[in-house]
């Protein structure tokens, strides 16, 4: 790794542009060593450093346990339809660093990526509140999230969609005004940072919520829902519920089309359409379109046109996304318990398979067992895996929650390549190979399974 004390080695005025991005990469990921801090006071000070670009966007701040990234999707396309230019800041990646910053779908180049980081790397190293002992480094997130936020005020965005990295009240993108807080569901993660119950997490999400701002919420647990509700009345911002003033309807569903009927409380829409598979993607789309109608009635003009046709657009890869065909060969992120449940029970529904090959990589820091309980009645055979990251479990770790009277069929390897290779090797035609755990373990089997090399990934 490289020391972000250390200078950047000097580029030789020959050198590529490709040359140059994989050294800023390797700065940036460098920061990795510095860890997770959640607080404000470093993104804050950035920021100032940068005149605040924070302030010179609109945006949406969506934070949640699962259904950011879907949501953000949705939203993202349907305001880009009705003719806005929209950014987006997401993580993590699934094979490039650029993928976490877009606008208008267009993922951030290169050589902003180089111009940014040289910006704010010479104002961190010129400034005694970041020099130790005195002061602390920002870390990976916070670097990035300033980078996103002053290339989206240069680039003069309409709108910004910004998710939370973890948590929300002490997340580094929490420095935003924005004209909408989204909290889409609350469900046990990041425990050891987060809290370990529902209330305790949602708090830690309801920190998004801004004094006398508006709040869409998809969340449904009473102990989850109660607490954001309480945050509301003491912050006076208005909240507005998924749930239950929205109704959907599916009508059709496979893995490349979804159509439903959906009753907001200001328009009944017939006939909608998505290529999101599952049926918990009709949720994150009820909740994208909720978002976009509040804003609508007084920041927005967006027609129902352009919504219907944002939400046949959108996109959103490594969720339910299928690679290939016989054998078949599907991703998807699912990182907790919930989102593997849901998972778990759309695969029946979607396809016709004979035997389920379960390709499993999971963060050590996430509910292990509770992800591994959900696939015990369904995998027939577990290949356990790791993806590179440092707070990747270890094979041997996983396989300690398969229990041994469920008589699974269970492999070890090393590395996802390893994994994928054993996998395709022992599939028959009518076989499903479902790669999943985490966005980590998708992003790094998608790059290979696209004949790519997976450019290393962040710890957030």
């Amino acid at each position: 790794m490289i020391d972000p004390a250390r200078p950047l080695p000097v580029l030789s005025p020959e050198s590529s542009t490709a040359k140059e991005y994989e050294l800023i990469l390797d700065y940036l990921y460098g920061l990795q060593h510095i860890g997770i801090k959640l607080g404000l006071q470093n993104i804050k000070a950035l920021l100032k450093l940068l005149g605040n670009p924070q302030n010179r966007f609109n945006s949406i701040h969506i934070a949640g346990s699962n259904a950011k990234g879907s949501s953000a999707a949705f939203m993202t396309a349907m305001l880009q339809v009705a003719g806005y230019k929209v950014g987006l800041y997401t993580s993590p990646h699934l094979i490039d660093f650029s993928e976490r910053i877009r606008i208008n779908n267009e993922h951030i180049s290169p050589q902003e990526v180089i111009r940014l980081t040289d910006v704010i790397r010479e104002l961190i190293d010129h400034n005694p509140e970041f020099t130790p002992p005195a002061g602390a480094h920002p870390t990976f997130f916070e670097f990035v999230t300033a980078l996103a936020f002053s290339y989206f005020a240069g680039q003069q965005v309409d709108i910004a969609i910004v998710e939370t990295g973890m948590g929300g009240r002490l997340d580094a993108t929490n420095v935003l005004t924005p004209w909408l807080s989204v909290i889409t569901s609350i469900s046990l993660e990041h425990q050891q940072y987060l809290g370990h119950s529902l209330s305790l997490i949602a708090g830690e999400k309801a920190g998004i919520i801004k004094p006398g701002g508006r709040v869409f919420c998809g969340v449904e647990e009473p102990a989850a829902l109660a607490v954001i509700e309480r945050e509301c009345e003491a912050r006076q911002a208005e909240l507005y519920s998924l749930k239950p003033a929205f109704n959907w309807q599916p009508k059709f569903s496979n893995l490349k089309q979804q159509r439903f009927d959906l009753q907001t409380p200001r328009t009944e829409y017939t006939d909608l359409q998505i290529k999101l598979p599952g049926d918990f993607q009709l949720r994150n789309a009820a909740l994208a379109v909720g978002a976009v109608e509040i804003l609508a009635e007084q920041e927005l003009t967006i027609t129902e046109a352009a919504i219907r046709e944002g939400l046949s657009k959108a996109s959103w890869p490594g969720r339910l996304q299928l690679f290939a065909e016989q054998p078949y060969v599907l991703l998807d992120g699912a990182h907790n318990p919930q989102a593997s449940r849901l998972l778990a029970a759309n695969l029946p529904k979607l396809m016709d398979y004979n035997r389920l090959i379960l390709v499993l990589g999971v963060l050590g820091d996430k509910d292990v067992a509770g992800i591994i309980a959900e696939w015990l009645n369904i995998a027939d055979i577990f290949v356990l895996t790791k993806p590179a990251s440092d707070r990747a479990a270890e094979p041997g770790e996983l396989k300690r929650f398969i229990r041994a009277d469920s008589h699974k069929q269970t492999v070890l390897k090393n590395s996802i390549e390893q994994a994928l290779n054993y996998a395709r090797r022992l599939a028959g035609p009518d076989d499903l190979i479902l790669i999943t755990g985490s966005l980590y373990t998708v992003g790094e089997a998608l790059a290979i399974l696209q004949g790519h090399t997976a450019r290393r990934n962040s710890n957030q």
